[in-house]
């Protein structure tokens, strides 16, 4: 019976999110498994951009750790990017599509001045930005029911889906880190000694 009941209540999102799908006595079943499928792999893939975004905070903290000040604005030539740059370009990002797009926080964003940004901010600065709001991601990510990663925001002048802009933000912050590791790399010729990703879940 509480299977039955709980299962009833899955039919009934799903046939929220489709009002031409109808039920019979023969297909509840079917109807039902796929329900619960369908929010069990929402819920991993929350949990699973959750993992990877601290995952990447953790080697970009690692970058930082071997880096002073003048590392932090070091660029291998005119047309590659600063490890600051890069972190000020990732908070960008991330302030803009999930604490703006799918949080509803108010973002004023100037993503040209990250990249044009010159001025020595210190290493303990951008850390504890960085830090702050992969916290507050974190948070906003957690907050999302399984169901709503269908709802559609407005972004770069498309309508798309928070499930979309979350693993865009995922892909954005993993090709960044690898800047940065490969830039930090370049800058003091040290092995990073990362590790592996995997090493991580419990």
């Amino acid at each position: 019976m509480i299977w039955d009941d709980f299962g009833k209540k899955i039919v009934v999102k799903v046939l929220i999110q489709d009002s031409t799908r109808r039920l019979s006595a023969g297909t509840e079943c079917i109807n039902i498994s796929f329900g619960v499928r369908v929010m069990e792999i929402g819920e991993s893939f929350l949990d699973a951009s959750r993992f990877f975004l601290t995952g990447y905070l953790n080697d970009i903290q690692r970058c930082l750790n071997i880096l002073n000040d003048e590392d932090l604005w070091w660029r291998p030539n005119e047309e590659s990017n600063s490890v600051g740059n890069l972190l000020l370009h990732v908070m960008g990002s991330l302030n803009q599509w999930i604490l703006g797009g799918i949080g509803g926080a108010k973002v004023h964003r100037a993503r040209q001045q990250e990249f044009d940004e010159r001025s020595p901010l210190s290493k303990e600065d951008l850390s504890s930005r960085l830090n702050s709001v992969l916290r507050e991601v974190d948070l906003a990510i957690a907050a999302i029911d399984s169901s709503q990663l269908t709802n559609k925001m407005q972004m770069a002048g498309k309508e798309l889906t928070w499930m979309f802009a979350i693993y865009l933000m995922v892909q954005h912050l993993s090709t960044h880190t690898g800047q940065i590791i490969m830039v930090t790399k370049l800058r003091t010729g040290k092995d990073l000694a990362l590790p592996q990703l995997i090493d991580s879940l419990p």
